[in-house]
Formats: structure tokens, sequence, C-alpha cells
């Protein structure tokens, strides 16, 4: 999907996961929920984990930091739907972010591991 970089709630952040948040017109979406993917930024594919809730809200934590700027054209590719979207108190959301981000980071080890 592309879309712009645009300025979110900070409620990721709060939880310990900046993420980027991305505005986007595409008709094309995914179904809600958790899923191992990329920004592609400036050439440049930062793997992590994207969030798209059922709000149409779309985020992606990338596990390295990027210098990136707001209004920015960006992609974010879909790669591994890993769980469903849930909202939940702060500790619940920061333990289920914890655990995507985690089980994102694998998919990553894995896919290399079947490339190389």
């Amino acid at each position: 999907m592309e879309g712009r970089t645009a300025s979110g709630t900070q409620k990721a952040t709060s939880l310990g996961f900046p993420t980027v948040n991305l505005s986007y017109e595409s008709k094309n979406v995914p179904d809600t929920g958790i899923y191992a993917g990329a920004l592609i930024y400036d050439g440049e594919e930062y793997p992590g984990a994207v969030c798209l809730a059922p709000n149409g809200k779309l985020e992606i934590y990338c596990f390295e930091t990027i210098p990136f700027t707001h209004s920015k054209e960006v992609s974010v590719a879909f790669m591994k739907r890993m769980s469903d979207y849930i909202n939940g108190s702060d500790d619940e959301m920061k333990e289920k972010i914890a655990r995507d981000v985690e089980t994102a980071k694998q998919f990553f080890v894995d896919s290399e591991e079947k490339i190389g």
C-alpha cells in the first residue's frame, strides 16, 4: 500500500513502540490485524510489525530507528498476517505489541533461513 507519513496520537510511542503512521486512499486494503511487513522509504526497506486497525489506521513499528519526515510518500508491504487487532488496557496492549514484534522478527529470521 502506498501513502504518506502522518502524525499519530503517540499512543504506541507511550507504550514503548514508536510507529510511523500512514494516511492512504487505497481501495485494495487487506484484512485488519497485525502483520509482519516492511516500510519502503527513500528506496530502503525497513522490516517491522504493521498494524491495520478496524478504523483504517495504518502504522508500522520498524525494528530499527529510521529518520523520516512527515508528509513523505512511502509504501508498506504486508508479508504475513500474524494476529488479530485488539483494543485493550495499556498493559494488555503493551504485552500484545511485544509478542507481535517478536513474532514478526521471527518471521524475518525464518524467511532468511529459507532463502539462504
